[in-house]
């Protein structure tokens, strides 16, 4: 049996429903949402990303406890004065550190404003 979903066929107008339920646009702005192609990207609106590098890559990053990613990665970074950074990788020591957000940053600026754009450290080995 061969499932066919709307991501491997091309909708044609004939396949949207009719009657009394959503109209077309509705279903056409749904899917568009979904699909993600629909709406402005409110992230690139919020500031530039931080780019998170290690030498070796590979580390698991945690800013303020929450995983974010894995060395090289990128992230808003939160809209606060600082932020705890950890990063993990075997065989290598644990680097636990607090990133400040420039001075002159208004609080309240939206998340990625005011922190640098590449974020580099070193590991060392056990």
């Amino acid at each position: 049996m061969r499932v066919t979903t709307l991501a491997n066929r091309a909708l044609r107008a004939n396949d949207l429903p009719v009657g009394r339920r959503a109209p077309r646009a509705a279903w056409l702005a749904l899917l568009g949402l979904v699909s993600g192609c629909v709406g402005a990207d409110t992230a690139a609106d919020e500031g530039v990303l931080s780019r998170l590098e290690t030498e070796p890559p590979g580390a698991t990053v945690f800013v303020d406890g929450s995983f974010v990613g894995i060395t090289p990665t990128s992230t808003y970074l939160p809209a606060k004065s600082s932020v705890h950074v950890r990063l993990e990788l075997a065989g290598h020591q644990t680097i636990d550190t607090m990133l400040d957000r420039r001075v002159g940053v208004p609080a309240g600026a939206p998340p990625g404003t005011g922190w640098e754009a590449v974020y580099y450290w070193p590991l060392v080995r056990r």
